[in-house]
């Protein structure tokens, strides 16, 4: 075999090796590479192990999901009760702060009772109201009603009666308290709905 090369020389009298191809195949494009890419993830997908990879996958998620929701229910059940305890709680404390409130007023009227019924000309409701402390702020007014429902003392100045007492007497008789106490025989206490007061011009 002949073997021939093939050199050249510059004026200078440099000598210029011919450049090199390049080796190996040609690189291949970005496109078909990006379709053989997909081509392999879609054959991958339909394999068995492909499957049971994504049924594990999806398994765990599933778990994830189910222990996160069993933990915001059980943190709401615990919520619901506390309130429910936190709500009775209140609820008892306000039923027992009421019932002494009412047997401090009633405490304070039989009292007042067995005081008028001693002297009743010498009474004065509106001096022993001012010193009744248990009621302090609790009762309004307290007031004397004869049998025929009129008002017959009251721990108010008559000056804030609505209807002047010198002209017109202040009748009872039509209330719910007053019918109530009217008709039984019974020494108990009746608590009638909010009423506007007739002497007081209250509430």
């Amino acid at each position: 075999r002949r073997h021939f090369n093939m050199a050249f020389a510059e004026p200078n009298g440099v000598e210029m090796k011919p450049a090199a191809g390049p080796s190996g195949p040609p690189p291949r494009s970005p496109l078909r590479a990006t379709r053989a890419a997909r081509s392999g993830a879609y054959r991958w997908l339909l394999t068995r192990a492909a499957v049971v990879n994504l049924l594990l996958v999806a398994g765990m998620i599933a778990v994830v999901w189910c222990s996160i929701w069993l933990l915001l229910a059980q943190q709401r059940r615990e919520f619901e009760q506390q309130a429910g305890r936190d709500s009775g709680n209140l609820a008892q404390a306000a039923a027992e702060s009421i019932g002494q409130t009412i047997a401090g007023v009633d405490d304070a009227m039989r009292f007042m009772r067995a005081v008028y019924n001693s002297d009743p000309k010498h009474f004065d409701i509106g001096a022993w109201a001012s010193r009744v402390n248990r009621t302090h702020g609790v009762a309004l007014e307290f007031a004397i009603i004869d049998r025929n429902g009129i008002l017959a003392a009251s721990s108010l100045a008559p000056t804030t009666a609505p209807i002047n007492p010198t002209t017109a007497p202040i009748n009872f008789s039509d209330q719910d308290f007053f019918k109530a106490q009217a008709g039984d025989d019974a020494d108990r206490l009746f608590i009638s709905r909010p009423i506007f007061g007739r002497t007081s011009g209250r509430w």
